[in-house]
């Protein structure tokens, strides 16, 4: 009887998930529990997702199904931790999706408060309840030829020497957006809204699409610009297309 209760509580002791030190996460890991509909999220999109977080030894810190709304935030954009941004991407509307994240790619070294603790793993199992219409239109090449014959004011976002390097699409003007770190320029606000206006029609350009695809997106969703277009796959698609760049000035 004695031998028998020892080998009870050691496998209630072994076999307890608060007992077995949960080994570390070493890479993002995505486990899809349920596929969801439509279209996929992209990165830039604005998402609606229930979540709930643990660390990895089961202690849940948050959940936003216990406030009975879900939470939204904007892909890529850094809202959210970097394991969100690349873990959410690819979900579907109604999907669940289950994202093992290493602590640097969490909160980091330093944790969050009294809830994170340094260099904690996280488990989170997320549900993709909307994806936001986009307020703004990605064009091709042929689009930006009609709306630049209707008058659209194309804004040219890449570095000045990426610019000068390259050449610009006839009647850019050029307002750089984004450092080489990737950081906005600090005056990068100012000199855009003074150029150009909320009623302005607008088409952005970068090197690929993807810079471009971020303004637009600031400035359909945050700044209430309307008419708002970007070059979807950039000055590289455009030389692709052996179409001519002329070069580079300045915006007034």
């Amino acid at each position: 009887m004695t031998f028998r209760f020892l080998l009870s509580a050691l496998t209630v002791l072994f076999l307890s998930p608060l007992a077995v030190a949960a080994a570390p996460v070493k890479d993002l890991t995505i486990n899809d529990a349920l596929e969801g509909r439509g279209p996929p999220a992209r990165v830039l999109d604005t998402v609606e997702v229930h979540y709930t977080g643990w660390l990895m030894d089961g202690t849940k810190f948050d959940s936003s199904r216990d406030r009975g709304q879900p939470y939204a935030f904007t892909i890529g954009m850094g809202d959210v931790i970097p394991g969100w941004d690349l873990g959410v991407p690819g979900m579907k509307v109604g999907g669940k999706r289950e994202l093992l994240i290493p602590f640097d790619l969490a909160y980091g070294p330093a944790g969050r408060g009294k809830t994170i603790p340094p260099k904690a793993d996280l488990r989170f199992e997320v549900e993709l309840v909307a994806i936001a219409p986009v307020k703004f239109q990605d064009i091709g090449n042929d689009d930006l030829k009609a709306w630049k014959a209707k008058g659209a004011k194309i804004i040219d976002l890449r570095r000045p020497l990426e610019a000068q390097e390259s050449g610009v699409i006839d009647g850019s003007r050029l307002i750089p957006a984004f450092t080489e770190s990737g950081r906005l320029y600090p005056d990068f606000v100012e000199t855009f809204t003074k150029a150009i206006k909320p009623e302005d029609t607008v088409v952005l350009v970068c090197r690929s699409g993807n810079r471009s695809r971020r303004i637009a997106t600031w400035l359909a969703e945050e700044k209430g610009y309307g008419n708002v277009a970007n070059l979807a796959d950039g000055v590289l698609g455009w030389t692709a297309a052996k179409l001519p760049l002329v070069p580079a000035t300045p915006a007034p």
